[in-house]
Order: C-alpha cells, then structure tokens, then sequence
C-alpha cells in the first residue's frame, strides 16, 4: 500500500517536472531574441553539429567501452539525443555568455529533439520501443506543449510571462525534488549498488566530454557564443529524456537520468566559472558579439 502511494506521487511528480521544465523554457523564449543568433549559419550549424552528432557519437562510446547494465546504457543514450537543459540561461549568465545565442540554441535543440528522437531512439534503444509514434506522443503532449506555450505567453504577454515563469520555476523546483527523491526512495537498492559502478563513472567521462567538444567544436565563434555552444551542449534536458522513458519503464534508466542531473549541474555551473575567469567579457562590452 505505502509503495501504491509512492508510485502515484512519482508519478505526477514526474508530469509536473517535465512540464514545468519545458514551459520554463518557454518562457524565456523570446523568438525576437533568437532570430538574431539563429541568422548566422556557422553558430546554427556548429551548435546542430555538437548537439545532434558529436553528443549521440560520445554516449555511443562511452556506452561501449564502460561496461554497464543496457538500462543504464539506454539513459546515456537518451541524453546524448537531449541536449540544453532549461537552466542554460543560467549558467550562460554566470560564463559572461551572449543570452541571446542560449535563447537560439535552447530553440534549436527544442525542435531538433522533437524532430530526431522518434527515429534516433528506436535505432540507438531499440529495447525501450520499436514504435515511432509511442516516442513521438510523450514529446508531443509533455515538450511541444507547453514548450510552444509558454514560447506564445512570452511573445504576446512578455510582463505576464516574467511573472508567471517565477512561479512556473519555483513549482518546477518543488516537482523535481519530490520527482528526484521519489526516484532515490523507489529505487534505493538499485541506486546504492549503483553509486560505486561505472554507471556514474560513465556520466564522469561523459559530461565533460560534451563540454570540451562544444567547445572545440565552436572555433573561431567569438567568446561570448562560444561558451553558449560549450554549455549548450554538455547541459542535457533531463525532462525530454524523462518524457521518453516515462513512469513504466526501467527504473534503472531513470535512476541514470539521476545521477545525470547532479553531474550535468556539476560540470556545467564549472565550464561556467571558467569561461567567467578566462576572461571573457559581459555581452555588453563585447563588440564582437553580434557579428556574423
């Protein structure tokens, strides 16, 4: 009966994570903001290149050579096909990165998600569904959604959106600590077990990875943009991966969805300290920001 209860507050704790994290994005989404990074055809296709090749390419290795179980395998795989988490402002923010570049690079990694999951997952996670519509369903119903929501009340209502996001985020916050320590109380053995196993280890080698290849792979950007891809792709959307796997599938893939998150926050708001204290400058006072 007490696991009855549990599963039923994992479960909408769940819903509520995963909504709320994309409407957040949403509401930071001004399209006007976006348009303008999103008009340079090297920042769009490095960031596409680094999010959607290099970032499934990496968790295909990294799946190969660390030996682990296939469910905590198949979570590597589904954040290598989910990268930007809703926070990448933030951390953005903190590299004296170009916001306006984040807000494209979240749009883009939004949409290309949606389109690339339901034909990526079945090939690189045939174990976990075989059909296309089954993945495109949770992505259309918990990301497009309210993502494209949210996208909406920030164009027509900007001041309305500003206000609602702050209560968006702070229940989104409240939902991901009930979703995360659900998962830990559901799931303790396997987590325990699994704390010393190459399933974190493989997140370890994983994250940074993905930051130092957005960032090699940004060459020649000006700073500003060049953390944004960076960070833009070693930061992984948690909630579409969550989407994907839902409240029926392995837990041990959800249990990798977890330790991603406290190593995606790791690393991240680190890349970020360090571009801060490799000098680059704020937004404002680069003159090369905007350049194309």
């Amino acid at each position: 009966m007490i696991r009855h209860w549990l599963q039923l507050i994992f479960d909408i704790s769940l819903i509520a994570f995963m909504l709320g994290n994309l409407s957040a994005m949403g509401l930071q989404l001004r399209l006007a903001d976006a348009w303008t990074p999103l008009r340079s055809i090297r920042f769009v296709g490095r960031t596409l290149f680094a999010g959607f090749f290099v970032s499934p390419a990496l968790a295909y290795v990294v799946a190969r050579i660390v030996p682990m179980e296939a469910p905590f395998a198949t979570g590597l795989l589904l954040l290598g096909l989910a990268p930007s988490a809703p926070f990448l402002p933030l951390v953005v923010k903190k590299a004296n990165g170009d916001l306006a570049a984040a807000a494209g690079t979240m749009l883009l990694a939004s949409v290309g998600t949606i389109v690339i999951m339901p034909v990526a997952v079945p090939l690189a996670a045939p174990g976990l569904s075989a059909d296309a519509w089954r993945i495109a369903k949770p992505l259309f119903c918990l990301v497009l959604i309210p993502l494209a929501s949210g996208i909406f009340i920030k164009s027509m209502w900007p001041a309305r959106a500003v206000v609602l996001h702050c209560y968006v985020k702070h229940i989104t916050g409240v939902s991901t600590i009930i979703f995360l320590a659900m998962v830990i109380v559901l799931n303790f053995k396997t987590i325990a077990g699994s704390v010393g196993s190459h399933a974190l280890i493989a997140q370890f080698l994983y994250v940074p990875a993905t930051a130092i290849t957005g960032y090699l792979c940004s060459a020649g950007m000006p700073g500003a943009k060049r953390s944004v891809v960076s960070l833009g792709t070693c930061t992984r959307n948690i909630g579409i991966a969550a989407a994907i796997v839902g409240t029926d599938g392995d837990q041990r893939t959800m249990v990798m969805l977890v330790f991603a998150t406290l190593v995606t926050l790791i690393v991240s708001f680190g890349t970020a300290a360090w571009f801060s204290r490799a000098g680059h400058q704020p937004l404002v006072h680069d003159p090369t920001v905007h350049r194309i």
